[in-house]
């Protein structure tokens, strides 16, 4: 956690929130960062994202069983949801967030819209996936 810390403030003396994370891989440090939203105008930004991207590629792949993140806040439900596609193992938070159950924006979602063909494509796309695997 002292890595993440260090990292955050890296960040903080860039002009960026302090968050730091580190990502660890049997044993080894494999990715660091800290968050770039400001500098990158990127609301993907967070160094939770940042460090998920570093470590597929470092990894060479976007599956990360057996990799340990700790980061120095509460991730947000962007950042979990990340690391739980990516398989993550582990994931180790210093501070908790207090924002966390205050829902500060709202918007709409509208959902169903041309669902057959989506699903269609998909249905289609790991129908020749399979074929080409046979």
């Amino acid at each position: 956690m002292q890595a993440a810390l260090r990292e955050a403030a890296r960040g903080g003396q860039k002009g960026e929130v302090p968050i730091g994370a580190i990502a660890l891989y049997k044993g080894r440090v494999v990715g660091r960062a800290h968050n770039i939203r400001e500098k990158s105008h990127d609301p993907t930004g967070h160094a939770e994202i940042l460090l998920l991207r570093k470590v597929s590629k470092k990894l060479k792949s976007w599956r990360m069983p057996g990799l340990s993140v700790y980061v120095t806040l509460e991730p947000c439900l962007m950042c979990l949801s990340a690391m739980q596609q990516a398989q993550v193992s582990q994931v180790i938070f210093a501070a908790p967030d207090p924002k966390k159950d205050s829902s500060f924006h709202r918007m709409e979602i509208i959902g169903g819209v041309s669902s057959r063909e989506s699903a269609e494509l998909i249905r289609h796309f790991f129908k020749k996936l399979r074929l080409k695997k046979k």
